[in-house]
């Protein structure tokens, strides 16, 4: 198969030339755009950052990324997208989905020239995140409900109404309904590609980082951070953590407060920690 460059937006592309350029990666459903805000922030404290929002295959700009897809095809992209750019970055920020995404490049690509992996709440083993089965998971459950909602949609609140109605969670209904996008006919369609991800999701549920976060390649430290209120860390993680921590080349860190959206709970901690790392 043919790997394209992931679309992307940059941010911190002016002038000073930047001396450090990091790629952001999105959670499942979400788009580069969802961190566009946290982006400006970054680039506003270290004006010599540049910052590649990444869309996710099946996500946003990406799409209709050609299959079949799976963490090692996602991998590609970022290579792909990398060669297109004539830069490896500095370091990779990886949030839920995207963790994994990243931890995979690294593995996969090994790209020289990257220094750090920062994986965001995002549980590195196999299943979904917090256990159980993937179906009864909560990304499980809002993938079987999107299957209920025909579309496109008249409006916004359909969705996040028929969401809810379907059992998901009224603020994860809500979120869902902020990646709605025009069809340009005066209705709503997802800007994700349902079938792509879902293709996505099994072989995400099927890979077990673990032991690539406690052996990275050389010149590489990953940092797995957890949100202090998040659901997505058993206790068989936890403990796992506490062993991740004896590693060399590994670091964990707590976001104390922050759910899983942990950008949005506690954006100056996180940013803080992000940008100590550089």
């Amino acid at each position: 198969m043919g790997f394209l460059p992931a679309h992307q937006v940059i941010v911190g592309d002016g002038a000073p030339a930047p001396a450090r350029t990091v790629f952001v990666l999105h959670g499942v459903f979400a788009s580069g755009r969802n961190w566009q805000v946290f982006a400006r922030r970054a680039v506003a404290a270290r004006p010599d950052l540049r910052v590649v929002l990444v869309h996710l295959r099946g996500h946003g700009g990406s799409r209709d990324a050609p299959g079949p897809h799976s963490l090692r095809a996602c991998s590609q992209d970022l290579s792909s997208l990398a060669s297109e750019l004539g830069v490896v970055p500095h370091s990779v920020w990886g949030h839920s989905f995207g963790g994994k995404v990243a931890l995979a490049w690294m593995r996969d690509a090994r790209p020289a020239g990257l220094s750090s992996v920062w994986s965001l709440d995002s549980p590195p083993g196999s299943g979904p995140a917090g256990g159980g089965d993937p179906l009864s998971s909560e990304v499980g459950r809002v993938l079987t409900a999107l299957g209920a909602i025909s579309l496109p949609i008249p409006r916004r609140a359909m969705a996040q109404e028929a969401l809810v109605a379907q059992g998901v969670r009224g603020d994860v209904a809500g979120w869902m309904a902020t990646n709605l996008i025009s069809d340009g006919e005066g209705a709503f369609r997802w800007h994700f590609d349902t079938a792509t991800v879902a293709e996505l999701l099994r072989d995400y549920w099927n890979a077990d980082l673990w032991p690539d976060c406690a052996d990275p390649p050389p010149g590489v430290h990953v940092h797995l951070v957890r949100a202090g209120a998040s659901d997505r860390w058993n206790a068989a993680d936890r403990r796992r953590l506490d062993a991740l921590a004896q590693a060399p080349r590994s670091t964990v860190h707590v976001v104390e407060g922050a759910g899983h959206w942990l950008h949005v709970d506690r954006p100056q901690e996180l940013l803080g920690l992000l940008l100590s790392g550089l």
